[in-house]
């Protein structure tokens, strides 16, 4: 009993080794880019950095879920996809159709479900590859956008303006992401891929 026991200690405490080199890497260049810019240690360059990655970490979430859930898959066209709800909410909320914070949400997760649903229904009913329908999707998705938003532009809703301003570390956006990790870690099949 004792010998496994160990042997379990022995492979739980080295499987997670393989963290180093990410984490290595993210340090070096965290020191490459304070050398850089000074400014970026400072609670408004921290803000600013926070709303700069914010998009991308939460694509990883959306990712996450799917790599996990197995299959050997991933969706090629999430970032698309934000673009897509980015525009859209722009073009709604100049129209006054989209102004309150629960519509916004709303529609961004509705948006997002919406698609990955159609998505499925294609790969499981069309039997075409996750890798082919997530590449047509990704490029079906860029024409859509310059079609509805041709040039950068519009305006955020009043109550939004704040959250991209990048003055305090403290923003609803850091708010969002750390409840989203929350929910992520407390996932039985996220602890189960550690």
């Amino acid at each position: 009993m004792t010998v496994e026991t160990t042997a379990e200690e022995k492979s739980g405490s080295g499987a997670n080794t393989y963290l180093l080199v990410p984490i290595f890497l993210f340090f070096a260049l965290l020191i490459f880019a304070v050398i850089r810019s000074p400014s970026l240690i400072t609670p408004s360059g921290i803000g600013a950095a926070i709303i700069v990655v914010a998009p991308l970490v939460l694509s990883t979430y959306a990712l996450t879920v799917i790599v996990m859930a197995g299959r050997g898959s991933v969706d090629l066209s999430i970032g698309p996809l934000l673009g897509f709800v980015n525009v859209s909410l722009i073009q709604l909320s100049g129209l006054g159709v989209v102004q309150s914070p629960i519509a916004v949400f709303l529609f961004a997760m509705g948006a997002g479900v919406a698609y990955q649903l159609l998505m499925g229904l294609i790969i499981v009913f069309v039997r075409v590859q996750p890798i082919i329908v997530s590449l047509s999707g990704f490029l079906s998705l860029v024409g859509l956008n310059l079609v509805i938003l041709p040039r950068p532009g519009g305006l955020a809703p009043e109550w939004m303006l704040s959250w991209g301003a990048g003055t305090t570390i403290f923003s609803p956006v850091l708010v969002i992401l750390v409840v989203l990790w929350v929910v992520l870690n407390s996932l039985r099949l996220f602890t189960f891929m550690l």
